[in-house]
């Protein structure tokens, strides 16, 4: 089942404290459109810069 990508989004992102799919996609968007990580963060409400920088450089959520 975890292979499953679909699987994977769905239980992932139903946890608390973690970026849902949607986040995960507007998180990226935001990159590619040119916002910094810190911009990023304050418009989505995350304290820790950290955790945009690992989504963007693929650490974390890579599979979605």
């Amino acid at each position: 089942m975890w292979l499953d990508d679909g699987y994977y989004a769905k239980v992932i992102g139903n946890r608390e404290n973690n970026f849902s799919a949607s986040e995960v996609a507007l998180i990226r968007s935001l990159a590619q459109g040119g916002k910094s990580n810190h911009e990023i963060a304050q418009q989505l409400g995350i304290e820790n810069i950290q955790r945009i920088k690992n989504v963007l450089l693929g650490k974390t959520y890579y599979r979605m």
